[in-house]
């Protein structure tokens, strides 16, 4: 009776882990099938996307992207204490003429606080 109660718990072990089998299985082939699917429809849309763009649009932002790739040892330097702001923020204006934004704030003295901030005259 105990041999059979053994021989029955392992027959209904194997048929689990079977059916645990099949099931990692068939998700697998369902993963895989859902890659490939999200392949061919991001495919589609580089295809789209690149196709629709204008030359001078693709020549912005490749300058754009060079210019973060230049700018990136620079920042992380400020960011990190070891280094000035990177971006030199210096306007001179011949005539400074108070100017009122439509906030009402005082142009001059916005670029002036600016360049303080910054340690520019």
């Amino acid at each position: 009776m105990l041999l059979q109660q053994m021989e029955n718990k392992f027959e209904d072990q194997n048929k689990e882990k079977t059916s645990q089998v099949k099931a990692a299985e068939t998700a697998f082939e369902r993963n895989l099938n859902l890659l490939k699917d999200i392949d061919v429809a991001e495919k589609s849309l580089q295809t789209r996307i690149h196709s629709s763009i204008p030359p001078e649009v693709v020549s912005l932002e490749t300058l754009y992207w060079a210019s973060v790739k230049e700018y990136i040892p620079k920042w992380e330097q400020f960011l990190l204490g070891r280094a000035q702001h990177p971006m030199v923020l210096k306007i001179k204006m011949k005539h400074k003429v108070p100017f009122k934004t439509r906030h009402g704030a005082n142009f001059t003295c916005w670029f002036e606080t600016i360049n303080n901030l910054f340690g520019k005259s």
